[in-house]
């Protein structure tokens, strides 16, 4: 080969670097990742927690599902949620060598690998806080307190005509949710920005998903119906 030929990529021979998989959001981590997170190669203020419970998007199965267990997912940015950590003008990982194990897996034109290990060995929380004495009961309290299995079957009885107190329940549930991010903050100086790995996303964002929305009257606060926004029926 000389100097002036060059290898052009293609499915064939590797990589494109053309961000594509890259802007379709963070990937899931797992519990060969955990390494990385624990010496801050990948830093808790960019992963956020999806819940027991908690609507997702099933990019292998390529429909919407209840999350069975935690999901630990890097964070996306912008309208497109891409990859917090990938450089749009670079086209490249900014944290390319201590990368998660799902991206080291992925090739685009041959999805084989990253399928096969899509749903085994997730990193949970508890394997990262579960020794975190105190910690670890908090946001037990919480799960349990805040669970989004209990959010759904509120949301079917509100749908199916019953309102008053199952209302006044799910509100219970936000409430909690709220405070406990709060009172984290207030009083243990927990990092605002570890929030959503702590305690996953705030509930006040999440149950639309679930055919609810939040209406304010002055000062009081309310749940409602709003099924257009129901996200699996």
């Amino acid at each position: 080969m000389t100097s002036s030929e060059k290898i052009v990529p293609s499915e064939e021979t590797g990589c494109l670097r053309c961000g594509t998989c890259c802007q379709k959001g963070g990937p899931t981590l797992h519990r060969e990742d955990q390494d990385l997170v624990e010496r801050g190669l990948l830093p808790v203020k960019l992963l956020y927690t999806i819940r027991t419970g908690e609507i997702i998007r099933d990019p292998i199965q390529e429909k919407t599902l209840f999350a069975d267990s935690d999901i630990i997912k890097l964070r996306g940015t912008g309208r497109d949620w891409r990859c917090t950590l990938f450089n749009v003008d670079e086209k490249r990982c900014e944290k390319y060598d201590n990368r998660p194990a799902e991206c080291r897996a992925m090739e685009c034109w041959d999805t084989s690998e990253i399928e096969a290990m899509y749903e085994h060995d997730r990193l949970t929380r508890q394997d990262l806080l579960g020794a975190v004495s105190g910690l670890w009961e908090f946001i037990i309290e919480h799960e349990t307190t805040c669970d989004y299995r209990k959010l759904r079957h509120l949301s079917d009885e509100m749908l199916n005509g019953k309102n008053g107190k199952v209302a006044d329940q799910i509100m219970e549930m936000v409430r909690f949710d709220a405070a406990a991010r709060e009172l984290s903050v207030e009083k243990a100086g927990t990092d605002p920005e570890h929030l959503d790995f702590l305690f996953g996303r705030p509930m006040s964002n999440m149950i639309s998903g679930f055919g609810l929305r939040l209406q304010k009257d002055g000062h009081k606060t309310t749940v409602t119906l709003d099924p257009s926004q129901r996200s699996i029926v």
